[in-house]
This record gives C-alpha cells, structure tokens and sequence, in this order.
C-alpha cells in the first residue's frame, strides 16, 4: 500500500512492482521462505510438493477442520 502523501511515490511504486516481481520472489524463496508465486520454491527437500491452503476460501467447517489438523500438527 502507497500512503498518500509519499515524499517520492514513483519511487514507492517502483519498488512495490519489484517487491512483486519474479525476481524478488526468488530472492525471498532462495533465503529459505515460502512464497505463494506458482514455480518458485525455497531450496528444502520436497518443498515443491507442500500444497497452499487458501484459508479463505473455507467455509466454517472447513475452517475448524483445518484449524484442528494445524493444532495437531504444531502444537504437540
């Protein structure tokens, strides 16, 4: 997001298209993180075969199915 009275907004929009970009996006996955860029994966074994879940798209129950499995997984 470019506030609105940015001292140099061509600037900022420069480096928000970056930040966006292909390139940067490796950058990111290349220190090791996951980014939601299909095709760009961090360098860990197996990391091109963790699936995203848009937790968005979820209804209630799916919600609270999926909150259940996180709990199971990371707070044991």
């Amino acid at each position: 997001m470019l506030a609105g009275k940015a001292p140099h907004p061509n600037a900022a929009k420069a480096f928000i298209e970056y930040y966006h970009s292909d390139e940067s996006m490796k950058i990111v996955a290349k220190a090791g993180e996951f980014v939601t860029r299909i095709g760009i994966y961090p360098p860990l074994a197996d990391s091109d075969k963790v699936q995203f879940v848009p937790m968005d798209e979820l209804d209630e129950k799916g919600y609270a199915e999926k909150k259940s499995d996180y709990r199971k997984l990371f707070l044991q």
